[in-house]
């Protein structure tokens, strides 16, 4: 009788196999980062200035009034909102007693439950010239018209009004509709805001005011049903560890 040999040849393909499933593992992880990445879109994103390196903008209302500031939006698709954000002109956090953001139902004027934050010192992080803090758990959206307003902008903490004529430069924010998730609508809108309420006195400028008059109040968002494009990449991942789990059984 002769020993039994192991095959060499049996051994390679062990090792391929174990390669291929962790390569083909890691392409799951890596389409499901990227597809959740891509969900999320910031409704109203204030640039930085451009140029080397870019540089934050300061704000140029410094709003002694005690205002809200409003921009309105309708959603079109329900909507998950998980970060609320406010417009930080330094990139230095309130310096302030605070600033508070949230979205408000304009059919009923009410706070949308979930949704109320208040933003002190260096709370949350920086996306371009917005700092964002994560909400607790995401809130739904149904389709209807909103607005998100904030307040506590001051002298420590000027917002940005498009409308000044004043000669300091100022970029707008960009508005992402998510591919028609939402829609920007109206002039802005302010009121007043007292004993830490929001009072719906609402004021609405001319209709030559821009949807994104004030560098204020935003909010991170994606769509509450997950788009095509998310089964893409991981449906293709999957398969691919399937097949390489399929060879492996093959080579047993």
């Amino acid at each position: 009788m002769f020993a039994h040999k192991p095959n060499a040849e049996v051994g390679l393909n062990n090792q391929e196999e174990y390669r291929l499933r962790v390569t083909a593992l890691s392409l799951v992880l890596l389409a499901c980062g990227l597809a959740h990445a891509e969900t999320m879109i910031i409704s109203y994103d204030t640039p930085l200035f451009p140029g080397s390196p870019p540089t934050y903008q300061p704000g140029n209302q410094f709003n002694s009034a005690g205002l809200w500031l409003g921009l309105d939006f309708e959603v079109n698709v329900p909507i998950l909102i998980d970060a609320m954000g406010y417009f930080d002109g330094s990139g230095d956090g309130v310096q302030g007693t605070g600033i508070r953001v949230a979205i408000r139902n304009r059919t009923g004027d009410s706070i949308v439950a979930g949704t109320d934050f208040t933003f002190t010192g260096m709370m949350g992080y920086l996306v371009n010239n917005n700092r964002f803090y994560d909400l607790t758990a995401p809130v739904l959206l149904e389709p209807g018209q909103y607005s998100v307003v904030a307040a506590g902008f001051g002298v420590l903490d000027p917002n940005i009004n498009l409308s000044f004529t004043d000669p300091a430069p100022k970029l707008g924010a960009i508005m992402n509709d998510g591919g028609g998730l939402i829609s920007f609508v109206g002039h802005g809108r302010y009121g007043t805001y007292q004993n830490g309420n929001f009072v719906w006195n609402d004021v609405v400028p001319g209709p030559t005011r821009p949807p994104n008059l004030f560098g204020a109040g935003t909010f991170r968002y994606s769509a509450a049903v997950p788009e095509p494009s998310f089964f893409g990449p991981l449906g293709l991942a999957f398969a691919a560890f399937l097949c390489v789990r399929l060879r492996g059984q093959r080579l047993r």
